[in-house]
């Protein structure tokens, strides 16, 4: 646990299955900020999307907003994960595994998320990752004053930190496919 980043709660899992945190302005529309790191919930376009996750060329089973870490380590071949915790059981379907906004991409195998809104903080662990990683995100939200409040952002850190004496080569990215003139109104819910 960050010392520094405020917190009255502490979920894991099974719990996280539910908890989402909404980032955005006052009357400026929500992604929401899942328990296991995933956003959700793109309500953005002034229409109530729950369920709504924009992606690539609109199509369900494409990778979607997401952020993505790689890591390499001398003499080994880099990995690349999504900075999201495990799927909820409730995911899966048969034979065709999830259709869960990035189901087929590699990700961490235990999340743990912390809030004391607007701040929420998911800490990611993996066996075959090194490194300690946070997702932070927050609101605009300043008690009292809804004109500052009423920001149309949300903010997000990554940390990282290595404890082992390896180094590792470590990079970062923000993946956001352009969903102009999507409002989310037409959309069948995702998982």
């Amino acid at each position: 646990m960050n010392p520094t980043w405020p917190s009255l709660k502490t979920y894991r899992a099974p719990f996280l299955d539910r908890i989402i945190l909404p980032l955005g302005g006052i009357g400026t529309g929500t992604v929401g900020f899942a328990g296991n790191g995933a956003l959700h919930d793109w309500e953005i376009m002034n229409v109530p999307a729950k369920g709504y996750v924009p992606s690539f060329g609109g199509q369900q089973r494409m990778p979607t907003p997401s952020l993505l870490l790689r890591c390499q380590q001398p003499g080994s071949d880099p990995w690349i994960k999504v900075m999201e915790g495990p799927l909820p059981f409730s995911a899966y379907e048969g034979p065709e595994g999830s259709p869960a906004p990035n189901a087929g991409l590699p990700r961490f195998r235990h999340a743990e998320f912390s809030t004391a809104y607007p701040f929420g903080e998911v800490r990611l662990q993996d066996l075959t990752c090194p490194l300690e990683v946070s997702l932070q995100a927050f609101n605009p939200l300043i008690p009292h004053d809804s004109v500052n409040s009423s920001w149309p952002v949300a903010f997000f850190r990554i940390r990282l930190s290595n404890p082992t004496p390896v180094i590792a080569n470590v990079s970062a990215v923000f993946s956001l496919p352009n969903f102009i003139g999507a409002d989310g109104g037409d959309h069948q819910l995702n998982a």
